[in-house]
């Protein structure tokens, strides 16, 4: 209990999503770790790599989310795997935009990483670890899984 409140203390909005966002956001991680041995590839190449490389991602991305979105409802119902594939497109056209790059430049840890890193620091002010709000771009980030 004493660490789930730490952690808490650390995430006060971690209850807060009432939508069961995270649930969702866990669940489409799911499905695109899934996705990845169900596409066309050849090695560590898919087709994406190639709208890439001649500069027409970001387009095919936008194209292919609006079409599972336009899609759902449409063909086969409200289909779940409509709206997952929309939002993995959408997912990558962020990459291809390059927002994921501020990601990358700071320390990004999960949840899990943060946890471990509480467990095992001793209890001093000074070693406590520095966690800052997502909108700081100079501090640590803490995504939950």
């Amino acid at each position: 209990m004493w660490l789930q409140v730490q952690i808490l203390s650390l995430r006060p909005e971690i209850n807060i999503m009432k939508y069961n966002e995270r649930q969702i956001i866990q669940h489409l991680e799911d499905y695109i770790d899934s996705t990845y041995s169900q596409h066309y590839t050849k090695g560590d190449f898919q087709i994406q790599d190639l709208f890439e490389h001649i500069d027409i991602a970001e387009e095919f991305c936008r194209g292919a989310a609006i079409k599972y979105l336009i899609r759902f409802g449409r063909k086969e119902g409200k289909n779940e795997k409509d709206l997952l594939k929309c939002l993995h497109y959408v997912i990558l056209m962020y990459h291809y935009c390059g927002f994921d790059k501020k990601l990358v430049d700071n320390k990004v840890q999960s949840f899990d990483e943060v946890v471990e890193e509480i467990i095992n620091k001793p209890e001093s002010g000074a070693n406590k670890p520095k966690v800052l709000s997502p909108s700081n771009k100079s501090g640590t980030i803490i995504r939950p899984r």
